[in-house]
């Protein structure tokens, strides 16, 4: 049996193949752009209205969490983020209007989303070559675009942080501190400095430095408290627990009707956190990488560390797990043949899955395949005693 990257190789040589395999997968991302356009009642940018509609009720003093915050002319999710977000859009509004707000957050949501995907799927700054990357397009849902949730530019800016982390720490812990004052689950991109071929001093220099950035608006409101953060608190374990747990690690616990905040559930994600890094670490340690290699590869692990993984947290996955390939052939090839099926069985029963309408399970299970691929690498090329 040949491994996954062989197979497609051969499959692939003519352009015309690549340019139907490039259709192929990019159709869970048209298919919701064009069902978002046909069906009336759904907008584009609900996550953006959501904090649009949470700005405006800051700037006029009402509340802005649950039913009392929404907005009737406009359509959006449940305003989920921390009330200096909220202000934040208030203040905005204030300054450039809300016509200026959208527009601006518009201009700056395309312009990062263009550069995400130019550098994951187009340019040579990523491992792999172009038909091998595409796989990961099938991740990618229409929806997780047009939703305009602000993960996607801050993913953006992680992501050029992570590119000139070799040179500086500092600008990927401004990105990280950013996204995760605004989504402190985004945090786990942290193990980018640990994967990376930098020095200990300026690991922890860069862990610090995005923990300083990141913590204080948290530790300001909890420790304020009110109305408003107890609302937050409800609206928050609400989505995040209850309605959509992700299809990652509480994902997959949510198929089993565990909640992910049980402490049972706590217990077990440290330890799939810490395997999964421990894996990662090997890999880029071990593995023979390039330096931006190994930057790639702490993506994507921060991304499936990510406990409530959503559809719009997928975009930077493809480089790193075809650097773990990378790693696997050259360094620990008894487990490249498996690795390969696993991450390219992945991404192709992805895309199958959500083609036939079976799209919750889809992500689901091509990320627990990519788990398990880093896992195999990993478990083989971890430092050997005596």
């Amino acid at each position: 049996m040949t491994d996954a990257l062989s197979w497609l190789e051969r499959r692939t040589r003519k352009t015309s193949t690549r340019t139907w395999l490039t259709f192929l997968f990019a159709l869970p991302l048209l298919k919701g752009l064009v069902n978002r356009t046909l069906e009336g009642g759904r907008s584009f940018a609900d996550d953006f209205e959501a904090v649009l509609c949470a700005g405006r009720n800051a700037l006029a003093g009402a509340v802005y969490y649950g039913e009392a915050g929404t907005c009737a002319d406009i359509s959006h999710t449940p305003y989920v983020y921390l009330p200096w977000v909220a202000e934040g859009a208030g203040r905005a509004i204030g300054v450039l209007g809300e016509t200026g707000f959208q527009l601006a957050y518009a201009v700056i949501y395309a312009a990062l989303a263009a550069f995400m995907l130019f550098c994951v799927f187009v340019s040579r700054l990523a491992p792999g070559r172009f038909a091998e990357r595409i796989l990961f397009l099938g991740l990618i849902t229409g929806s997780a675009l047009a939703l305009g949730n602000v993960a996607i530019p801050l993913h953006a800016l992680i992501l050029g942080g992570a590119l000139l982390v070799t040179t500086s720490v500092l600008p990927l812990a401004l990105a990280i501190g950013l996204a995760g004052a605004v989504k402190p689950l985004l945090l786990t991109f942290g193990v980018v400095f640990l994967l990376a071929p930098i020095s200990w001093p300026r690991k922890i220099l860069g862990g610090v430095a995005a923990l300083a950035i990141a913590l204080p608006p948290w530790v300001l409101s909890l420790q304020a408290g009110g109305p408003q953060i107890d609302a937050w608190l409800a609206v928050t374990r609400e989505m995040a627990v209850d309605v959509a747990p992700g299809d990652g690690f509480w994902g997959w616990l949510a198929l089993f009707g565990v909640p992910g905040t049980e402490p049972t559930a706590i217990v077990a994600y440290l330890v799939f956190a810490l395997a999964l890094v421990g894996c990662g670490w090997a890999v880029a340690a071990n593995g023979g990488l390039s330096a931006r290699e190994r930057v790639w590869l702490g993506l994507a692990v921060g991304v499936l560390i990510i406990p409530r993984l959503m559809a719009i947290d997928v975009f930077l996955l493809a480089p790193g797990l075809l650097a773990l390939l990378v790693a696997a052939r050259d360094r620990a090839t008894s487990s490249f043949q498996t690795a390969s099926w696993l991450v390219v069985g992945g991404a192709a029963l992805g895309l199958l899955l959500d083609l036939v309408d079976a799209g919750d399970y889809a992500v689901k299970i091509a990320l627990l395949a990519f788990c398990l691929a880093i896992v195999w690498v990993g478990v083989r090329l971890l430092p050997k005693s005596g």
